[in-house]
Order: C-alpha cells, then structure tokens, then sequence
C-alpha cells in the first residue's frame, strides 16, 4: 500500500512478457475544500515499463499479431541479410519460424511471440518482442487516373515500351516489356510469366482492386528497381491496404532476377522462392507484408 498524509492507495500490477505497468489511485483529504462541501479529491497515477532492443531495423517484418507461422523459413531456403533482422509481430507460439533445412543468416531475429528456429543460428533469436509499428503505415496511395489500358497483354514474343498510370483489368507480360519511370497503379492482378522479360528503373506498381496482387514466375527475366527519391522511394510493390485482403503475392527468382526495392503488402502475404541464384542480385529487398 502507498501511504502519504491523507492518501492510502493500492497499487494494481500487470507483468506480462514484454511490459510491466502499475496503476494506482485513490482519495486525497482536502482542506479549503472542505468549506465547499468537497472532502476529498481523487487521484490516480499510472506507470507502465516495456522490454526493448536495440538492434538494427527489420529487413523482413511479418505484421499479424495473432497467426501462426506469421514468418517462416522453411524447405531449402538460402536467406542472407546483413544489419537487418527478421522480426515478427504475431504472439504466437510459433510467431517466426526457421526448419533446419534452411540456411538463415541476419543481423537478428526477433518474434513477439515466440521463435522456433535452430539452436546453433547466430545470433540467438529472441522471444517477446515488442511488436514494430508498420514503417509505410501513414504513407498515401497514389491517385487512380483514366485508364490508359484495360486488360492489357503483352503477347509472347512482342516488344513494347509502357508508360505509367492506370492500367485497368489487370497487367500481364508474357513477351518484353520496357518501363518508363514512375507510378504504374494496377487495378487487378500483376503477373509476369516465366518466359517474359520486365524491366525498369524507377519504377513503383500500387496494386488494387478486387483482385490486386502480384505472381512473378521463376524463368523469367526481371530487371526492376524502385526510384530513390520522392514520396515513394525505395518502394517497388505497394499494395492497397483494402484491396483483396489475404491474397498470397508470389515472388518467384532465379539467376536472371534484378530487383532493387521494398515489397510492401501489409494486409496480404508474400511468398518467396525460386531457382538458385536468386540471391545473388538482390541488393536491397525488404519485405513488409501481412506475413511471409
């Protein structure tokens, strides 16, 4: 109890595994106070400690709070990130999750819940976490304009030049496609097939509509990378915070894949795989998405 002259409170305690926070309140006697009826004030007092890390920021951050497996690596997955870390915001128990057949090494791995992952991975993983704010969360979508193309296909063996703003109905590239600098807003699905070649410089796909979302198939030849400055720099897939929640956006390499750019998806997943040597050219490719 916390005594002090005409104050008796008792403090309540909440411990959980990331935070402790102590409330406390009660009823100070007054005394000039007392010559308007009022004999006592009440007062209250709140406290609250949460466990942090200092470390470096996430190159691979799982936003849900509450599945299981929110990130995993699993199968034969080779992942390298240096000075970034892998964290995970679910609570679960199995909130980030590496197999022993994956080859993982970061700065760090981090899970809200907790981390299942191989004993002799270096750095240890850590366990309750405080969950990260998503970095992009107060970041505007780009403004929908006319259609400049409504289900548009570039046919196998066809060449073409594209130029940014609203392509309605979806985007698919079977043949070549070359892309001007800017904002490329795709109503409908992004799909890139595995014998088609992509490339841009400065580019950024906002995905949306009922069925937003991306599918790039390993084989083929992908050569994109996001502006470096502006209000979208660094970021080469955003999707719609509303549009097609749960869909699994595939991202699927090989040795013919450039990428330079976040993938952000933050009420979606991502699904990264491919063909060795998907590695080797991939610079700068944070992943932020609803889990991975």
């Amino acid at each position: 109890a916390i005594r002090s002259e005409g104050l008796t409170a008792t403090p309540a305690f909440s411990i959980t595994n990331t935070s402790a926070t102590v409330t406390a309140s009660g009823q100070v006697e007054t005394s000039l106070l007392k010559v308007l009826q009022v004999p006592h004030i009440s007062v209250a007092s709140r406290a609250k400690a949460v466990k942090a890390f200092e470390g470096p920021p996430p190159c691979i951050l799982a936003l849900n709070r509450s599945v299981d497996k929110a990130l995993i690596l699993t199968g034969g997955a080779q992942y390298v990130a240096e000075g970034c870390v892998l964290h995970s915001n679910s609570s679960s128990s199995l909130s980030l999750v590496v197999d022993n057949n994956a080859a993982v090494q970061a700065g760090g791995y981090c899970a809200a819940g907790k981390a299942s992952v191989p004993t002799n991975l270096t750095p240890p993983a850590r366990s309750y976490c405080e969950p990260l704010d998503d970095p992009f969360r107060n970041l505007p979508a780009p403004l929908a304009s006319t259609c400049i193309a409504t289900n548009m296909e570039v046919a196998p063996k066809q060449i073409v030049t594209l130029d940014p703003g609203t392509y309605c109905g979806g985007l698919t590239i079977k043949g070549t496609a070359t892309l001007n600098p800017g904002v490329y807003i795709i109503s409908g699905l992004l799909t890139v097939s595995s014998q088609a070649t992509i490339k841009g410089a400065g580019v950024m796909f906002y995905l949306t509509g009922a069925s937003a979302g991306f599918t790039l198939q390993a084989g083929a030849t992908i050569d994109l990378s996001a502006a470096t400055s502006g209000q979208y720099g660094g970021i080469l897939f955003f999707q719609d915070r509303l549009a097609n929640p749960g869909f699994v956006n595939l991202f699927a390499g090989n040795s013919d894949t450039k990428v330079f750019g976040s993938i952000y998806a933050p009420t979606q997943k991502v699904r990264v795989a491919g063909t060795s040597g998907v590695n080797q050219d991939v610079p700068f490719l944070p992943i932020i998405a609803d889990q991975i």
